[in-house]
């Protein structure tokens, strides 16, 4: 890591942290809204949450206004019914970092099961990852309706939000990787979101170009189905990005390999990545970059690349070698 004097307090936090054990929870007559949102013997289930301060938003007043306007579905057979999601498990990075790895643990403890999921998890990333895992069930949860379940299997978080068990989550990285071909982009990957609506880099084009004069080559994810993301990730030994989505793809790359994350500078939460990262045993590098608006969350920020910073440390990045 190209660790800058004074910059240790940015990381700190996430440098250690106690994560829960794994758990599948057996709840018997359960109600699922249609968001995934779990209540149990007239309590809402703090595990159907998403991680993080959310009880404000999901209360009893919340079930009350849905359960008075949503009609009712009622499953009462045998059948292992799996809730290994939430209201936040939708997006790409939430959905493989957080969702997958609860459904794999769940693999291991559950001989059959029927996926629960929110009618809105087809897009093509949440069935082709789905199919990769060998997930066949699914059950989705109708919008506008309460599911009453008789047997309910509800996969626990394993993790702090930004915080993953290193072994299931190296698990799916090596699980994903076994059907990638050679995309034929070579090792040097530059990770544009031009295309997103925000997030995205002030002057990209001097920032292709440093990165163009070193080998890489540019792409958008968004222009890749999620078969073609994991080959791209996967032989990839150097990348480079900004802080977004297309870093997720961390998953796949093989350990030993190197990413360079260009984040906003004064961040001392969002280090999601970086624990994803060190979790795969990939090599972190990054950069701290000016923001457009510096009291703006990076979620809803542009960023400024000094690119004299960026030769220094992508050349030091590149100049580790093949650590695989």
């Amino acid at each position: 890591m190209n660790l800058v004097q004074g910059d240790l307090t940015l990381f700190e936090r996430d440098l250690e942290r106690k994560l829960p054990e794994p758990k599948i929870q057996l709840l018997k007559h359960a109600i699922v809204l249609a968001n995934a949102i779990c209540f149990h013997k007239g309590r809402r289930v703090a595990e159907s949450l998403p991680i993080g301060p959310y009880d404000q938003h999901f209360g009893w007043r919340y079930f009350f206004r849905e359960r008075l306007s949503y009609k009712w579905r009622f499953i009462f057979d045998s059948r292992k019914y799996l809730l290994a999601v939430d209201a936040w498990s939708f997006g790409y990075f939430h959905w493989m970092t957080d969702a997958l790895p609860r459904i794999v643990y769940a693999q291991s403890q559950l001989d059959d099961f029927v996926l629960l999921l929110p009618e809105s998890f087809c897009l093509p990333y949440h069935l082709q990852s789905l199919e990769t895992l060998g997930i066949r069930h699914i059950k989705w949860l109708k919008r506008n309706t309460l599911t009453y379940m008789k047997n309910l299997y509800l996969s626990h978080h394993q993790g702090t939000q930004g915080n993953y068990n290193p072994d299931i989550i190296r698990k799916i990285g090596s699980v994903f990787r076994q059907s990638a071909e050679d995309p034929g982009l070579g090792e040097r990957i530059y990770v544009s979101r031009k295309q997103a609506l925000r997030r995205k880099i002030i002057n990209e084009a001097e920032v292709i170009q440093t990165l163009t004069e070193r080998g890489f080559r540019e792409v958008c994810f968004e222009d890749y189905d999620l078969q073609q993301q994991i080959a791209i990730a996967s032989q990839a030994m150097h990348l480079v990005s900004v802080h977004g989505g297309g870093l997720t793809n961390i998953l796949f790359m093989q350990p030993g390999s190197n990413v360079l994350e260009l984040r906003q500078e004064a961040d001392n939460r969002n280090n999601c990545y970086f624990s994803l990262a060190s979790e795969l045993k990939v090599h972190y590098y990054y950069q701290n970059c000016p923001s457009a608006e510096p009291d703006t969350v990076i979620q809803n920020n542009d960023l400024t690349v000094d690119t004299e910073r960026l030769r220094r440390n992508v050349d030091q990045m590149l100049g580790s070698g093949d650590r695989r």
